[in-house]
Parts: C-alpha cells; sequence; structure tokens
C-alpha cells in the first residue's frame, strides 16, 4: 500500500465500503488522512438520540466538520404519540437533540446537500392530549434550521424532503436565507387523505405558504422537484405568482392540476411553465391532469392547447417525460385508459374522471410535441458531435 501512487490510494479509497473506511482509518496516519474525506463526506443519521449526539460531535470536531458536503436522513419508526410532553424524557431528550445537531448545521462550511426522508405514512392526529411523534420531529427539525438562517450557508445547493407532512408551519418565513441559494428542491408532500380533508384550512394555508413563502424564496434553482400523495393545484391551491426562477432547467410536477382559469389572478402550473420557456430543458409531469367542475360538460381546458402551447413556446425542452395515472376500471370505448381529466367532487377535492367528449386532439397534439422535442434532441447531439 505505501508504495502506490496517493492518486490511486485515493480512487481505491472513494470505492470503499464505509466500514472498510473506518477500518482503514484506524491503521495509520497516512490512512486516516486520506480516507477521512470520504468516510466524512456523507454523514447518514436517524431519529435516535445515538444518532443526533454522532451529527453534533461531527459537526464541532473542527477536523471532520468541513469534510462534510451531505447529511442524509431517514426517520426509523417513533411511537405513534407522546402521551405526556412532560412526563417522557425520553422523547424529549431526542427532540431537543435533534434541534441541537441541526442548528449546528453552518459549522459544516463545505455543507451542499441536505436530504430527510420521514415516514410515510400520515399520523393520526388524535385527541388534544397526545402528541403525535412524527409531526413533532418534522416541527424540530424545520425549527432547527430556521434558527441557522442568521450564519451564511454559501455552499449549500441541494434540499430534499420526502414525505413532508401538509401542515402549516411558521419557520418556514424564517428560511428564506437558506432557501436562496439552493439549486436543487425536491419535496414530497404527505397529506391527510380523510373524508373532506381536501377543504380543511390547514391545508390551505400549507399549500399557500408552500408557493408564496418556500418556492418564492428559491431564486437560484435549476431544478425544482414536487409530488404529493393528494392531487392540488385549485383545491388546494398552488398558485405561482411569486415563483421566479430564472436559471430553471429542470421541472418535474406530480399529482397536480396543471391548468386553471381565474380571472387573471391566479398562475397555475402551465402558466409557470411557460414562464420559463427560456431555460428550461427537462419536463416531466406525473398524473397531473385537467379540471372539471361540477355541473360542466367540459373541462376548464383541455390538453391539446397546452401541449400546442408548450411546442410553440418551451424552445429549450429536450427532454419530455409525462405519465397519467391509469383509472380503477379498464375503459369500454377502446382508449388507452389513461386518466387525463379530473372531476371536482364536493367530498374527495378532485376524483378521476375518464369519459370526457371533445379531448380527440389531445393524443395528435401531444405526439406534435414530443416530434418537435425529439427533433430538438437530435439536432443538439448532431451540434455536440459535430
Amino acid at each position: 500500500m505505501d508504495k502506490l501512487p496517493t492518486e490511486m490510494l485515493v480512487y481505491i479509497i472513494k470505492n470503499l465500503a464505509p466500514e472498510d473506511l473506518r477500518r482503514l482509518r484506524a491503521t495509520n496516519k497516512q490512512m486516516k488522512d486520506l480516507a477521512s474525506p470520504t468516510a466524512f463526506s456523507v454523514v447518514k443519521v436517524t431519529n435516535t438520540v445515538r444518532s443526533m449526539e454522532g451529527l453534533f460531535y461531527l459537526l464541532n470536531e473542527s477536523g471532520i466538520c468541513g469534510m462534510i458536503e451531505s447529511i442524509e436522513f431517514s426517520e426509523s419508526e417513533l411511537p405513534a404519540f407522546i402521551e405526556s410532553w412532560e412526563e417522557c424524557d425520553k422523547d424529549l431528550e431526542l427532540f431537543k437533540c435533534v434541534e441541537k445537531s441541526y442548528a449546528s448545521i453552518y459549522l459544516a462550511t463545505r455543507l451542499e446537500r441536505l436530504f430527510f426522508t420521514f415516514d410515510d405514512m400520515y399520523p393520526w392526529l388524535g385527541d388534544d392530549d397526545d402528541y403525535p411523534s412524527q409531526p413533532v420531529l418534522q416541527y424540530a427539525i424545520l425549527s432547527a434550521l430556521a434558527s441557522t438562517t442568521s450564519h451564511p450557508h454559501p455552499s449549500l445547493r441541494s434540499l430534499t424532503i420526502e414525505n413532508l407532512l401538509a401542515l402549516n408551519n411558521p419557520h418556514w418565513s424564517l428560511m428564506a436565507p437558506l432557501l436562496s441559494g439552493l439549486h436543487s428542491l425536491k419535496i414530497h408532500v404527505l397529506a391527510d387523505d380523510t373524508d373532506c380533508s381536501f377543504d380543511s384550512d390547514e391545508l390551505h394555508e400549507f399549500y399557500d405558504a408552500l408557493s408564496s413563502v418556500v418556492l418564492a424564496a428559491c431564486t437560484s434553482l435549476r431544478h425544482l422537484s414536487l409530488s404529493g400523495t393528494r392531487m392540488v393545484g385549485v383545491l388546494p391551491r398552488i398558485d405561482f405568482r411569486m415563483v421566479n426562477c430564472p436559471h430553471l432547467t429542470m421541472l418535474s410536477l406530480k399529482s397536480m392540476i396543471l391548468s386553471w382559469d381565474e380571472d387573471g389572478t391566479f398562475c397555475s402550473a402551465e402558466d409557470f411553465i411557460v414562464r420559463h420557456a427560456g431555460t428550461l430543458e427537462s419536463l416531466k409531469l406525473i398524473g397531473c391532469g385537467m379540471a372539471m367542475l361540477i355541473g360542466d360538460d367540459a373541462p376548464v381546458r383541455f390538453w391539446s392547447p397546452v401541449w400546442t402551447r408548450f411546442a410553440e413556446t418551451l424552445t429549450a425542452l429536450t427532454k419530455l417525460e409525462i405519465k397519467f395515472d391509469a383509472p380503477w376500471d379498464p375503459p369500454e370505448d377502446g382508449t388507452d385508459g389513461e386518466v387525463r381529466y379530473f372531476l371536482e367532487d364536493s367530498k374527495y377535492g378532485f376524483i378521476q374522471h375518464g369519459d370526457v367528449e371533445g379531448k380527440e386532439d389531445d393524443i395528435p397534439a401531444f405526439e406534435a410535441l414530443k416530434a418537435v422535442v425529439d427533433s430538438r434532441r437530435e439536432n443538439k447531439r448532431g451540434l455536440s458531435s459535430a
């Protein structure tokens, strides 16, 4: 090993498993110095006191904190409820450790990426005397991140939050300095799927804050991915008026009503996409749809004019991925069975609706858009290989 060039040693070290890196660091000073940057570049933690104390130690260790480039949090199963906040010393200790540790992330001067993967089961909120563990954990983390905004985060470029609870949190408004430098933001929202929850004030407040506070602060984004367990866009509404990302090149949307006409005071996802026509190179739409109102025979907007508009305006687009959800029953009319329209429902918000008259132009318009994008991509490849 001592005779190998340093460059080759570093290459080997970067391909070692974490447990092997730990053993290698313990062999001698040279191996410790060479292996440490790789060993601590990615720190993985979970919601235990031991794990959080370990993160706090690494962030406050001067010889290590400068090596951390990514912190990845993955939630393990917690008790369903904290029966009494004051009496559950163990749970209280955990949440204090979470806040203490994430309040110290500014010490990692090379930190580029933050990942949070929370439990994918929506918590039953229970009675007033019960405290669901999951919301408290997310609240503790967001509170800690908000507390760090008085310190600069010049290197932080990516934030991923999987299964963010659709509960309004006052700390979002304090996180603008942390969000403003992001190049990549990915959020998957975990919303309550009980009857009539689509019309709850809390759900509307959450999505209002998501668009007007969180997304509005992300002015440096290159990549944006929004998804969730509920169809959103109208009920609850996402208004993109205040969201402007002049460098946006990749956009992914899932489970969203794409277009909506409302006297010009509301910016839909369709308008947001077109607003970034000059920079948007990649567009992914998964399970998105058009809305039909109760009592109407036709949707607010058909897909065909949307595809045509995209073909005419998205001049930088070279990658397009469109997927629709399949209905619960096979279609009887011989169509492809893909659901592109959603009917307003007084109980559930918007539900799948496959039988829409006048949608015959949708597929030809999409094929025309796809042909334009494919041609542009091939031309781009030809120019790069010339």
